[in-house]
């Protein structure tokens, strides 16, 4: 199979334990995958996805990075955290929900001196509009990541089943 552009971000493999205490009371064997040891902000497998979704940023030459989601999105943050270790100005625009005072992620991406915009709304298609129409005043190549990153299954889908050796730009 073709292999995908990649830039290792993660601390990989992390390992697997075993809830002893869990496992105990269900009389089943029960384990975690520990990617919160990931190595990027406070881990999680968001990063795994990154990793391919900033290569094909990379790739395409942005500069800019965009994504969305909930005002304490954690796929939010991890993108912001590994865009800045690559390079790249991350711009959030979030909604406008939930906790949006510098608490949480918020903190975080306020300590890595990250742009965060929230908009008032509960679509989707309102957010993604606003990251093309900033993309393009800011007159740098930009990247969108949709909220949680969801694209990349989609489009590693949409490749495979067509054949294709590289990604399309859009999924």
């Amino acid at each position: 199979m073709q292999d995908f552009p990649r830039i290792p971000l993660a601390v990989l493999s992390t390992p697997i334990q075993k809830l002893e205490n869990i496992s105990r009371l269900l009389n089943t064997n029960v384990y975690i995958k520990r990617d919160d040891l990931t190595g990027i902000g406070l881990g999680g497998n968001k990063v795994r996805k990154l990793e391919f979704l900033l290569a094909d940023a990379k790739r395409k030459g942005a500069e800019v990075v965009f994504t969305t989601g909930g005002a304490q999105s954690n796929h939010a943050m991890l993108t912001a955290a590994c865009a800045k270790k690559l390079g790249m100005e991350p711009i959030l625009i979030l909604k406008k929900r939930g906790v949006t005072e510098r608490k949480g992620n918020q903190l975080l991406e306020y300590l890595m001196d990250t742009d965060v915009r929230f908009m008032d709304t509960d679509s989707y298609d309102d957010i993604y509009a606003e990251m093309d129409r900033v993309g393009k005043a800011s007159g740098k190549t930009y990247y969108n990541i949709p909220c949680g990153g969801s694209n990349a299954g989609v489009e590693l889908v949409s490749v495979l089943h067509r054949g294709e050796s590289e990604a399309s730009d859009h999924a």
